[in-house]
């Protein structure tokens, strides 16, 4: 009796065992499923991030690229106003618009509705001028109006 008393307590925890089993099978199942998705995840994150680097190291690349272009810029620009050439420009144009106040009797100056006033008609007519940027326009060539943004063509004077 004690042989079949030992096999049915046996049974009976075998039964209460194994459902205790099985949720701890399941368990480790699902612990090792979340591990390989995770994995998974990581490897694509990780695929996914490599990407994201690159395009923010080409972004800053391209910042720095446009940063060096800029002080260049600025530095030309430093050059040419702090220069020789800068500052003889401005003497040429103080120099014309200086001597448009005494263009001429009131009667003898432009009245015409392209006239823009004695100063900026000197200074668009003072051969003088016709090189002072360092860009010559050649006699009679045709001049080529272009709209500012937002402005249509055709309501250009």
């Amino acid at each position: 009796m004690t042989t079949t008393w030992l096999r049915s307590l046996a049974k009976k925890s075998a039964k209460a065992l194994l459902p205790e089993a099985e949720m701890s099978v399941t368990a480790l199942a699902a612990a090792e499923e979340r591990e390989q998705c995770s994995a998974a995840i990581l490897t694509k994150r990780g695929g996914e991030l490599v990407a994201v680097a690159e395009k923010l190291r080409q972004a800053d690349e391209h910042i720095q690229s446009l940063q060096k272009k800029f002080t260049r810029a600025r530095d030309k620009f430093d050059e040419l106003q702090g220069g020789a050439t800068w500052s003889t420009r401005w003497e040429v144009l103080d120099n014309v618009a200086e001597g448009a106040g005494t263009v001429g009797a009131p009667e003898e100056m432009r009245t015409d509705e392209d006239s823009q006033g004695p100063s900026i008609d000197a200074l668009t007519e003072d051969p003088r001028l016709d090189d002072v940027f360092g860009e010559t326009e050649a006699e009679g060539a045709p001049v080529t109006q272009v709209a500012p943004p937002g402005v249509d063509e055709e309501t250009v004077p």
